[in-house]
């Protein structure tokens, strides 16, 4: 989660690409990288214009437009933008998948329109899949993320013995791994949870934890600012 690393590294190659080599990063997952860096660096929403021009843009891989989808719907989420997202919405659901990789992001887009704008039971069918799919692929960060992801729909359904299991596991994972970028999502997400439900234990469980590890934030905003309030 070195954010300022991944931006830095990504405008060092294109630097010393030229010609047809650097017009290639256009549709590369160098673009979806640096789109993401940028985003979760800033949490600013001047990234949502061209994660959506991408999104449009017939020309480019299926799975490209797929992945700035997903980009696109969290910026949009994040800043209430359901014009936006409703415009991203009906490009992903028009997109015909034929592969795991394109059906897995077109289950993240569906789970984070619908957790957001849409129908609950959508958001969480859709989350139950991309949890199943992902479990199966063996690929750690993905299942982070996908688990977090589902937890938001289901504590919105009242779910939230649903919620926090997914998110202790995926804690509990991480701390496994020794992934403190991970151990901060989970628990930042567990406090949010609590406090949203007003379950005032967990959330005096959770918080402390968010704090000891804030310097491992993964979004800077946050570590800076939002586990004071926490």
């Amino acid at each position: 989660f070195d954010w300022e690393g991944v931006i830095d590294s990504l405008e060092q190659q294109r630097a010393v690409l030229t010609g047809a080599r650097a017009r290639q990063l256009k549709y590369s997952d160098d673009e979806i990288a640096m789109f993401e860096a940028e985003w979760w660096r800033d949490c600013d929403d001047r990234v949502l214009r061209p994660a959506l021009k991408r999104v449009l843009d017939r020309r480019a891989p299926l799975l490209h437009r797929l992945q700035m989808a997903v980009l696109g719907l969290v910026v949009a989420d994040n800043y209430h933008r359901r014009s936006e997202a409703e415009r991203i919405d009906r490009v992903v659901e028009s997109l015909e998948v034929a592969t795991p990789r394109e059906a897995n992001e077109r289950s993240k887009a569906r789970l984070i329109y619908h957790t957001a704008f849409g129908s609950l039971d959508a958001a969480i069918a859709a989350g139950m899949q991309l949890v199943k799919a992902e479990r199966r692929s063996g690929n750690s960060p993905a299942l982070f993320q996908a688990l977090r992801w589902l937890s938001l729909p289901l504590c919105r359904a009242d779910d939230l013995d649903g919620a926090v299991a997914l998110l202790t596991e995926a804690y509990e994972h991480a701390s496994r791994l020794g992934l403190r970028g991970e151990m901060w999502n989970a628990a930042y997400s567990l406090a949010g949870v609590a406090l949203d439900c007003e379950k005032l234990n967990l959330a005096l469980e959770w918080a402390p934890i968010v704090a000891a590890l804030a310097q491992d934030a993964t979004a800077r905003v946050l570590r800076e600012s939002d586990h004071h309030y926490t």
